[in-house]
């Protein structure tokens, strides 16, 4: 179960905003949020504005960040930009730090409806912008792989699958045969299946066994090298980003 700390000055408006729009997402996610200045209560009007879309946030009270010092987090974020400043001071265990900021719609002026309008404005920036975070870190997506099948020269066999997530290349070198060489602009890992081959990265030859591999950085030059007497098979895994 992930648990996720939202960070802001006064959590009063845009963290309990956000703190909202994740527990909706997830009712099983642990979401808090706090303030480095806490307020005295939540924004009567970002009450006003969740509850025009289905979420209720009436009963949550503005928290001094202090009460979290000690408690561990794979997320804290931090939602303007004073809170950014004084994140770096929380002592507890976290994961990862991501920084998301949103004007404070409590510094609003105008008429009753342009302050309105401007919370409003907010809102649904902090609603895209935490359903982003959501699809990228929080919810797991289901991996469906397509298979294709070709020849290549140099190649006994080649198995390619593919998903929205990641391109798995499961190749059969002949034996000494090598691949062509080129670079790419995202991370390879290279895992040896059966045999021995070589793996040459800007100009660097590294040896790898049975079940070992190799992860060869985005721009590297390289190409695999069959120097054996036979076929050797390897896995190739991209990421897809």
């Amino acid at each position: 179960m992930k648990s996720i700390l939202i960070l802001c000055t006064g959590n009063s408006c845009r963290s309990q905003m956000a703190e909202g729009f994740i527990k909706s997402l997830n009712e099983n996610l642990q979401v808090f949020s706090a303030g480095t200045i806490p307020a005295e209560r939540v924004h009567p009007k970002a009450i006003e504005i969740m509850q025009e879309i289905g979420i209720d946030i009436s009963k949550n009270q503005p928290k001094n960040v202090s009460l979290f010092k000690n408690t561990s987090f794979d997320f804290v974020i931090t939602v303007c930009g004073e809170a950014e400043k004084t994140c770096p001071t929380f002592n507890g265990n976290v994961e990862n730090r991501l920084h998301i900021e949103f004007e404070d719609p409590a510094k609003a002026t105008g008429t009753e409806e342009e302050i309105k309008s401007f919370f409003r404005k907010i809102r649904e920036e902090i609603r895209t912008e935490f359903l982003k975070f959501y699809k990228k870190y929080i919810k797991i997506q289901k991996t469906k792989f397509q298979k294709v099948i070709y020849e290549q020269p140099g190649l006994i066999g080649r198995e390619l699958y593919t998903s929205n997530q990641f391109e798995l290349v499961h190749l059969t070198l002949n034996s000494n045969k090598k691949m062509e060489s080129h670079s790419m602009p995202i991370k390879v890992i290279f895992f040896v299946i059966e045999g021995e081959i070589i793996i040459n990265i800007n100009k660097q030859e590294f040896l790898l066994k049975k079940n070992s591999f190799i992860e060869v950085n985005p721009g590297e030059e390289r190409f695999a090298y069959n120097k054996s007497s036979k076929p050797s098979q390897i896995m190739v895994i991209k990421h897809q980003n």
